[in-house]
């Protein structure tokens, strides 16, 4: 048992167990006698009798495991109910990746009544990361690569940013890719191949910052055989949205490259690429 409880006919039980029970029943599956989740009383002595013989290392291995899994399962779900009343740091103690990650915030900004302290925010956003919190591994690959907090380190903040871009993250996705087709010296090795499948998973959903890299990696012959028709296309994707995407189309526009060549229509493109990096610079 994870957590013991006594009902009130005297029968010991498993709390998740006997309120499993009574959501369909009210009475006790020994007996006829009503019972009710609200008057359930938790075996104290019990439990930490258990715990002790749990990590005493004199049980059985596997059973062990089992129970400790169980134990995980059971505090996620009190501390879930917890977060859902409020109680952020109760549920961050139980281990919530989403509560720590909210805490990881507060302490970060100095909210809610708690001081501004970048030591106990990096504290929780670790937990919440290794919990499997996404947004939170996008924030340690952040502040790996651009050493906020913690010391910069380009290998860690790819490790981070790998984690949150295979859980969804299309900005983890990019940066991911960002950083492979960087120059070695970082920990890891230069890889334009490896970059373009992080550009395209970010691309497919919408990154128009990805879209220009998969542009230009045709253009340069990055990580992918040069090829400027396929270049134009993908500048052309995002030309209306990315101003890089629409300087390079102007560009290939005005020189004939990759299609039809027209020097007013690609000067038009460049001017207004440079217009929006001036508003972009104000």
């Amino acid at each position: 048992m994870v957590d013991p409880v006594v009902a009130q006919d005297g029968v010991m039980c498993d709390r998740d167990m006997i309120e499993q029970w009574l959501q369909t029943h009210t009475t006790s599956p020994d007996s006829s006698k009503t019972l009710s989740i609200a008057v359930l009383q938790s075996i104290v002595a019990l439990r930490v009798t258990i715990e002790t013989m749990i990590n005493s290392g004199n049980l059985d291995k596997d059973k062990c495991d089992a129970w400790r899994k169980k134990k995980r399962a059971f505090d996620l779900k009190r501390a879930q109910k917890l977060f859902d009343e409020g109680l952020v740091l109760e549920a961050a103690t139980l281990k919530l990746p989403e509560a720590q990650g909210v805490m990881a915030n507060r302490c970060y900004h100095g909210s809610h009544g708690l001081e501004k302290d970048l030591v106990w925010s990096l504290e929780y956003a670790l937990l919440a990361a290794r919990g499997g919190d996404m947004e939170r591994r996008r924030r340690l690959g952040n502040a790996c690569e651009n050493g906020e907090v913690v010391k910069k380190d380009k290998a860690e903040a790819k490790k981070w940013y790998g984690l949150a871009g295979h859980q969804g993250c299309r900005v983890s996705m990019y940066r991911s890719g960002c950083l492979h087709s960087s120059s070695s010296g970082h920990g890891f090795l230069q890889d334009y191949q490896q970059a373009l499948d992080w550009f395209h998973m970010a691309a497919d959903l919408n990154c128009v910052d990805s879209i220009y890299r998969i542009g230009r990696s045709y253009y340069k012959g990055l990580g992918v055989a040069k090829d400027l028709v396929e270049a134009r296309i993908w500048f052309q994707k995002a030309s209306s949205r990315q101003m890089d995407c629409k300087f390079m189309f102007g560009f290939m526009v005005m020189r004939g490259e990759g299609g039809p060549k027209s020097l007013g229509e690609g000067m038009t493109l460049i001017e207004a690429a440079a217009a929006d990096r001036g508003k972009q610079a104000c």
